[in-house]
């Protein structure tokens, strides 16, 4: 098994991938909640390239991060557009989706 340093993924984005229970899912969506914003800016690329279903947990993470702190939106947001410009047409999606405004 390769070393943490070696592998290219988090830990989250490993925990995202392996999350098929509903106890597993809500701890997955709880870790997002609680990641702290400079580690959640590292795994971004990562988390928006988990497979629908479990995107679909990222996305309401996120969101619901964005909305509720301006700190965490102001960070979020450049990455976003960075992922934006050079994402593959899937995260480029996921990102324009997320950085559409609340209505």
């Amino acid at each position: 098994m390769a070393d943490d340093e070696d592998d290219p993924e988090s830990t989250i984005v490993r925990h995202g991938k392996a999350a098929f229970s509903f106890t597993e899912m809500g701890k997955f969506v709880r870790e997002l909640e609680a990641r702290p914003l400079d580690r959640l800016l590292d795994d971004l690329p990562g988390l928006l390239e988990l497979p629908e279903a479990k995107y679909a947990l990222v996305s309401l993470a996120i969101g619901k991060r964005m909305r509720k702190s301006q700190e965490d939106r102001t960070a979020l947001e450049p990455q976003l557009r960075a992922l934006l410009r050079v994402g593959p047409p899937a995260v480029k999606k996921r990102c324009e989706d997320l950085l559409k405004p609340v209505a």
